[in-house]
Parts: structure tokens; sequence; C-alpha cells
């Protein structure tokens, strides 16, 4: 197990294979956490896509059940991934305190990883305000994150672009592009 799956939210997905033990759901409303992102100052309006200009304080808001990780993260739930260890490596953690897995030099949606830090958890503050606050979605997460993480000279990899189509899912826990077990891809 070299990666836990985080789900938060107001109910309890279900875990379709028996050894998704790495995935954990953590119960929460969406006052709650509306609740825990006011207490950094900050009136955010609930909206499951708006949700997503929130990620950059995903580190933040949910210190508490984070604090036993090296990396947080976020990643796209309609998105079947391979062995993410395989593409992103021990070194690449070592290495990088943020990775991203787009097509273009930006965080990414689908799936992205930041050192545990304070010094990456509080990057949200040099985020205009206004743009977590209003009801429109922004895509803070993405470009908008990634030009903060660029410009306060974070270590950051976000060319790692393996994710292929079409894919198919073999039952060793890997995707492969094609039939051949040799083109292992990310997502």
């Amino acid at each position: 197990k070299d990666i836990d799956f985080l789900i938060i939210g107001p109910e309890r997905f279900p875990t379709f294979d028996e050894n998704g033990k790495n995935i954990i759901y953590h119960k929460m409303s969406e006052t709650e956490i509306c609740e825990r992102i006011s207490k950094l100052g900050i009136d955010f309006k609930f909206d499951h896509y708006k949700l997503c200009d929130a990620r950059p304080m995903y580190g933040k808001i949910f210190s508490d059940l984070l604090s036993f990780y090296d990396f947080w993260g976020f990643g796209d739930l309609d998105v079947l991934y391979g062995n993410i260890t395989k593409q992103i490596t021990k070194e690449m953690f070592e290495k990088f305190d943020a990775i991203a897995t787009g097509s273009w030099d930006v965080v990414s949606g689908p799936l992205s990883f930041f050192r545990n830090s304070d010094k990456i958890n509080n990057l949200y503050k040099k985020i205009d305000k206004k743009l977590f606050e209003d009801k429109v979605h922004h895509g803070v997460d993405e470009e908008i994150f990634a030009n903060v993480i660029k410009k306060e000279n974070i270590n950051y990899d976000f060319s790692c672009k393996e994710h292929k189509r079409p894919v198919w899912w073999k039952s060793d826990g890997n995707l492969y592009k094609g039939r051949h077990k040799s083109n292992s891809v990310l997502f």
C-alpha cells in the first residue's frame, strides 16, 4: 500500500474491490467543509464543481486528516488509476514538492500530489481571496495554483503525461495501452 485515497463527502461510496484497503472514507457534510474553509477567513459558497477551486486549500482544511502523510493530493473520481507508483516513482516524490499528471504545464485535476508542508499548505494565501468566495468556478486548482507554485519557486514536475487512450484494465491493478503489458499507463 503506497498511496491511500481519502474520499471526503456526505456519503460513503461503495468499494468495488475487496482489496481496496487504501480507500478511506471520511463522512463530512457540505456545511462542515464550508465551516473548515471559513476558519481560514474565506466565505466559501459550496457547489460541487466550485469545490475544485478549494483544492489548493486541502492541505490546510484537512490537516487533521493528513497529519500522517508526507504528501496530499487530489484526483477526479471518474478516472481509473493504474499503478501510480510505477509512473510517479519514489525518486520523484523525494525530489519534487508538487507533481501533476496533466497534458499542460499546470496542476492537473485528474491527479496531483503536494508535499505536506507548511509552505505548500499555505500557498492558497497567495491566491486572490475573491476567486474562492464568489460562486463562479475559476479553475483555481489548475492554472492559477500552478502559477503560484512557479512564482514561489516550489520544486515541481507537471510533466507526467502518461494517460493515453484506449486503455485496458487488467486484474493485476495496472492499466495498459492496448493488450500488451509492456505499455503501462497512469490513467
